[in-house]
């Protein structure tokens, strides 16, 4: 299935957005980890949309599945903390899985290491892009 243009390049005022993945094989599992993300997020108070594939062709809508998770509101201190937090939540939940966070050109992939392991990794990511 094709990704939308939109996916290719996500930019807001101040920079690039942050995109988030998951690595998940089956389709329908995907589609649960993203929105169960994106609800997590919502609810912390990170704005957040959803990038659809393409539909099918002649399909109303021409949205298809959801392939990533677009942070669209800038990352203030308070976002990054919440970001942090969901990714290694969910991760602990959901085991041995995955989530790629792309930020620019600049990707991370975070899995199931060690919670103190994940939380230095993002902070030094999240403090890396937040110096450029």
């Amino acid at each position: 299935m094709k990704e939308s243009s939109r996916t290719e390049d996500h930019n807001v005022v101040g920079g690039p957005v942050l995109t988030l993945r998951v690595a998940e094989e089956e389709r329908a599992l995907k589609q649960e980890a993203l929105l169960t993300l994106q609800d997590d997020l919502l609810r912390s108070g990170v704005a957040v949309e959803p990038t659809h594939a393409e539909g099918p062709e002649g399909s109303k809508s021409g949205l298809g599945m959801i392939v990533e998770l677009a942070i669209t509101g800038g990352l203030a201190a308070a976002s990054v903390r919440a970001i942090q937090q969901i990714l290694i939540a969910y991760l602990r939940r959901e085991g041995a899985r995955r989530v790629e966070l792309t930020l620019g050109k600049d990707k991370m992939v975070l899995d199931a290491t060690s919670r103190r392991e994940q939380r230095e990794a993002l902070r030094a990511w999240f403090e890396k892009h937040s110096a450029s």
